[in-house]
């Protein structure tokens, strides 16, 4: 879901976005877990306090024998066309977006642009060694 979060901002901020702008905006991740796949919708919170995930869909299991085949392809391909449908909902929002100029004189400047509803991200240390992986931060779950 970071990725969800990363896409979110990083249009966000190349559009410049008001917060009412960027609300529209539904980033879906399709999520993967051993045998399992499931859509997880990623959006900001209505009070501008954050980010709201959320699943849609059913979750599917891939087919581990040949009768449940049309079942995966039933679900799966309304899970996939939800999916291609999201992201033309949003290639929309990102086009009127990218089409309008705030600026005075000479084109657009987002390089400053920072609104105060976008959270940072935390993406973990930089490993010294690139075939070392980084430890994940000591957090209680």
């Amino acid at each position: 879901m970071i990725e969800g979060k990363a896409i979110l901002d990083s249009i966000t901020k190349k559009c410049s976005f008001t917060f009412k702008e960027a609300k529209k905006i539904k980033i879906v991740n399709l999520q993967i877990s051993g045998l399992k796949t499931i859509l997880v919708l990623v959006k900001y919170a209505k009070d501008q306090n954050g980010y709201v995930a959320q699943t849609t869909g059913q979750t599917i299991m891939f087919p581990t024998a040949l009768k449940y085949l049309e079942n995966f392809f039933k679900i799966e391909l309304l899970n996939l066309i939800y999916w291609k449908d999201r992201a033309e909902k949003n290639l929309e929002i990102l086009q009127d977006g990218l089409n309008k100029d705030n600026s005075n004189f000479g084109g657009s400047d987002q390089s400053d642009y920072n609104p105060s509803f976008i959270e940072p991200t935390w993406l973990g240390p930089k490993a010294t060694n690139s075939e070392v992986i980084p430890p994940l931060p000591h957090l209680t779950f």
